[in-house]
């Protein structure tokens, strides 16, 4: 997944994130685990009272999308809400979303708002096939919609996602 200067490669049968920052020339691997365990830690701070808290709301409501059955998952807080619709294509690797969620660092200060949805995001098995978020903005209402319209397999070229030559590992190595 390709974001601004820092991206990332996914190896969801090593469990695995490389990270790739292009203004550094680095990369960095680290697994799956490892980066859990780094987003636990910063959403453990307690969140000060006046921060309002995160709502995690599964309906049980299901509708079809891409071709197999997906659920809603509604994440609330305050008048902020945001609707996840989870299906699990075979086409899509199972654990993906929760790969690409956990490996996302979370904003700080506000971690710790997301300590009780946390645990049913990086469980997830699912993608979100559509993603509806909504907030009160001015007088209006920001609304950010998602959807995945297909889904293919293809070959992608090495060039799309290999690491230029000369960048350094910065992968910190464990003695076991």
């Amino acid at each position: 997944m390709r974001e601004h200067d820092v991206w990332r490669l996914f190896d969801t049968k090593a469990n695995t994130v490389t990270f790739v920052d292009d203004i550094e020339k680095t990369t960095r691997t680290e697994s799956l685990k490892n980066i859990i365990a780094q987003r636990r830690a910063m959403t453990a701070n307690p969140l000060p009272p006046h921060y309002p808290r995160v709502r995690l709301v599964r309906p049980g409501t299901k509708r079809s999308l891409q071709g197999v059955t997906a659920e809603l998952m509604v994440i609330e807080s305050g008048a902020y809400k945001r609707e996840l619709w989870l299906g699990e294509p075979h086409t899509i690797p199972r654990g993906l979303f929760a790969m690409m969620y956990a490996s996302d660092p979370p904003t700080l200060p506000l971690a710790p708002m997301m300590r009780s949805v946390d645990d049913a995001l990086i469980a997830a098995r699912d993608f979100p096939l559509a993603d509806h978020a909504e907030v009160p903005f001015s007088k209006d209402k920001l609304i950010v919609d998602r959807t995945v319209v297909s889904i293919a397999v293809r070959d992608v070229p090495e060039a799309l996602v290999a690491i230029p030559k000369g960048y350094r590992d910065v992968t910190v190595r464990t003695q076991h």
